[in-house]
């Protein structure tokens, strides 16, 4: 039996998507042995004007919305699901890589396999 698949799913990045972490400059939260990483401040960014509220409409409109980024899932997910919720902002699914991705080309490499894994036959991609 094959999954379930969603008509117009939405699919959006976090960083500078719809959080600003721009303004962060080049803070970073160092854990030792393991490359530093800003998860640990992913709490404080502000959503860029509209942005989370243009995901609630898609929402209300019946279009399941799905979180991908690459944000380190053991230093980021509690934070991220904090940033979420406190921004009233329910996901069907938050993707996170289990390991660091240290450039943007296994960055963008890691979306697209993880976008294109998304069961649905419409995807908008923000």
């Amino acid at each position: 039996m094959s999954a379930r698949r969603a008509a117009g799913a939405i699919v959006f990045d976090m960083d500078e998507t719809i959080l600003r972490r721009s303004r962060l400059g080049r803070l970073a939260v160092y854990v030792p042995g393991v490359a530093s990483s800003k998860a640990g401040l992913d709490l404080i960014g502000q959503p860029l004007p509209g942005a989370v509220e243009a995901l609630r409409r898609f929402a209300e409109a019946g279009h399941p919305i799905h979180a991908v980024t690459a944000r380190w899932e053991p230093l980021a997910r509690s934070n991220t699901e904090k940033w979420l919720a406190a921004h009233k902002l329910e996901v069907a699914s938050l993707s996170m890589p289990s390991y660091p991705l240290h450039n943007g080309d296994a960055m963008a490499e890691w979306k697209t396999r993880t976008i294109r894994s998304i069961p649905c036959d419409q995807l908008l991609a923000v």
